[in-house]
């Protein structure tokens, strides 16, 4: 009879120091359901015609059904390619551990095999048996020398055995070496990786294979009926008619007749002219080409084998994949299959070898095996959409030129030296053209608000919904609902504009003041810093609000959607604020960015004031002259109108003084 493991073929190691030589299956090996007891499984036949009910007495099956082999060898292929790497974490930072024993035993776990050899046979134990087994070899002492060597044990060979009433989860594992002959191990001994847990013994895993009985007889079913088809047409393949008015043939004759037309028509002479006497005709029988096509029958096996092991079809190449691949659908499909298989089953093995290698070779704390999945392919970043979305960080300031090379993998650009800066050309005409950059800033506002009212409208719904669905979440506290990542969220809203406007106020700068001058990052940056000072302070008003709104809705005793209708009524979330927050960061961030080109330009000395508003406060600054870099307040109040025109004459400043 032939077992689950069969489903996958031989397992032979080569012979090592005479324990782990593998002879042929012995009875006694174990009796487990898990392996042997497979005569309850009842397949039905897949289609009408050959059954698919002689999957265990027949020939190996596993060695020919494709589809298993495909996922299998695809896992087994895939789970070698991150290095296995020892780390420390301290203080919340990982650190990789160089030139370590347990590394080095994990580069080459013994003289024979190299890892990727012992990963993928893990992978097919896992898969086939739910379990997979590695022994270690000490130096010295068997029981507690240095693990020196690590080989694989067929699953097939060993059983954990408990005592009874010992209190020990597994007491050993019984290896069975030889017919008649058994060993058993210390459990410091074996490295045990389980694929899950078998509800009946816990001390096992559960195979995905086992449960694919069904699917791997009904696939193996559909190819084997084609095989018969191909072979023997099912059916006679010729048959020899005669007109009904000609004499009846003896069954002599008819043997006769039968051994000439396969001795004249088959084997090597297929496809022989006939030549037949008067009243006789040769009839061809059996399916063409077409009809013959039983992809369907395999569609639905295929399907299921793929996803109970967790391949897609289109990756392990199965006919119920490929109908519909394309190659950007291949490529989805396999980083699917890194995220949702790989990545899990990587984390597993690691967990294993850290509980089971880490204590053979330090006491320290927070030391773990890991695979590092930095470099796999299937995890990288499209290098287009990688340099896209970089080139956007460095035209909002996030980054600089050289951070986002270096996130390229390129080495930084060569300083150039700074170009010199051009004469001024109309420093003697401008005091008039100059004091017209107020109102050529206020029609970059204007220009600007709609969309800067658009993202601060949507910022603010969007708010809206995080913090009622906090609510519902059981939050009740204002620093449960608008949470410190809300000011993060309103920076990343804002970014992007505030990067626009100020090109778009370098322009005007350069225009009007006739020279020409570039804004270097760390200026870049400075002013997206101060142009995003109030965010924080918005955010903490709109805690403030929400904090009033739960105070006075727990008072009154309001349950969660009485509090959700309060929070939907403030005027923290309205379209009013969102022009308010618009018009008043627009005007501050237009006013720094002004700043910031008047000091890259390297000829602008000072800063007149124009306010427009003629409150108090701001009638009291209007018209004003201050020397660059002490300069008032960039606006006085919320919607102001506050702007600032450069002064390029040093003597202006003297004189208002």
């Amino acid at each position: 009879m032939a077992n689950i493991w069969d489903w996958i073929g031989p397992t032979s190691l080569t012979k090592r120091r005479g324990w782990d030589h593998l002879p042929a299956a012995v009875a006694e090996r174990k009796a487990s359901w898990t392996i042997d007891d497979h005569r309850a499984i009842i397949v039905s036949p897949l289609v009408h015609g050959p059954g698919a009910t002689d999957m265990l007495n027949g020939a190996r099956v596993a060695d020919t059904n494709s589809a298993v082999f495909a996922c299998l060898q695809v896992i087994a292929t895939a789970v070698a390619e991150p290095p296995i790497r020892v780390y420390r974490l301290k203080a919340g930072d990982r650190s990789e551990l160089d030139d370590t024993p347990l590394g080095a035993l994990l580069d080459r776990p013994n003289p024979h095999m190299t890892i990727s050899n012992l990963l993928a046979y893990l992978s097919n134990c896992l898969h086939v048996d739910g379990n997979a087994y590695w022994r270690k070899l000490r130096a010295g002492n068997p029981e507690t020398g240095n693990v020196v060597e690590l080989w694989p044990i067929s699953p097939t060979r060993i059983v954990p055995r408990t005592t009874p009433d010992s209190g020990d989860f597994i007491t050993s594992y019984r290896y069975y070496v030889r017919p008649g002959r058994y060993e058993d191990i210390d459990p410091s001994n074996i490295v045990h990786f389980r694929m899950g847990l078998d509800d009946r013994d816990h001390r096992l895993g559960c195979a995905p294979l086992k449960r694919l009985a069904r699917e791997v007889s009904s696939d193996q079913q559909a190819t084997r009926y084609a095989d018969r088809l191909l072979a023997n047409l099912a059916i006679n393949g010729l048959s020899l008619e005669f007109d009904k008015d000609a004499p009846a043939m003896t069954k002599a004759e008819a043997d006769e007749a039968k051994a000439r037309i396969q001795a004249t028509y088959g084997g090597d002479n297929v496809g022989a002219p006939s030549v037949l006497s008067p009243g006789a005709k040769l009839v061809s029988h059996g399916f063409s080409p077409e009809q013959m096509d039983l992809k369907v029958l395999h569609r639905v096996p295929e399907e299921r084998i793929a996803a109970v092991l967790g391949v897609p079809a289109i990756v392990a190449g199965l006919g119920a994949g490929l109908d519909r691949s394309t190659y950007s659908n291949f490529s989805e499909a396999r980083e699917s299959f890194t995220e949702m298989k790989l990545v899990p089953f990587w984390r597993a093995i690691g967990d294993v070898l850290t509980m089971s290698l880490v204590p053979d070779f330090m006491s320290e704390r927070g030391v773990s095996v890991a695979f590092m999945i930095d470099d796999v392919r299937a995890l990288q970043d499209d290098q287009n959409a990688k340099a896209i979305r970089l080139k956007t960080y460095v035209e909002s300031g996030i980054l600089d030129t050289d951070e986002a090379r270096a996130e390229l993998g390129r080495e930084p650009r060569p300083k150039q030296p700074a170009p010199a800066l051009p004469a001024p050309k109309r420093l003697t005409l401008l005091r008039k053209s100059l004091d017209d950059l107020p109102g050529q800033y206020e029609g970059l506002r204007d220009d600007g608000l709609p969309d800067w009212e658009s993202e601060l409208r949507s910022f603010l719904s969007g708010q809206l919904r995080r913090a009622n669905a906090a609510l519902r979440a059981g939050a009740d506290t204002a620093d449960g609902l608008i949470v410190e990542g809300e000011a993060a969220l309103l920076g990343e809203t804002l970014a992007p504009l505030q990067a626009r406007l100020l090109d778009d106020v370098q322009r005007l700068v350069i225009a009007e003041l006739g020279v020409q001058f570039d804004l270097d990052d760390p200026l870049t940056r400075s002013y997206l810093q101060a142009a995003g000072s109030n965010i924080v302070g918005i955010t903490d008003t709109t805690r403030s609000a929400v904090q009033a709104a739960l105070i006075e809705g727990q008072a009154a005793g309001e349950g969660v959607d009485q509090l959700a209708t309060r929070l939907r009524e403030l005027s923290a979330f309205s379209p009013k604020r969102a022009r308010t927050i618009a018009r008043t960061e627009l005007g501050h961030a237009s006013n720094t960015a002004a700043i910031a080109n008047y000091q890259a330009s390297g000829v602008v000395v000072g800063v007149r004031v124009f306010d427009g508003d003629y409150d108090a406060e701001c009638a009291a600054m209007n018209g004003r002259v201050f020397t660059l870099g002490q300069q008032p307040a960039t606006l006085q109040h919320p919607n102001c109108r506050r702007a600032f025109a450069p002064i390029v004459d040093a003597s202006e400043l003297t004189r208002s003084a």
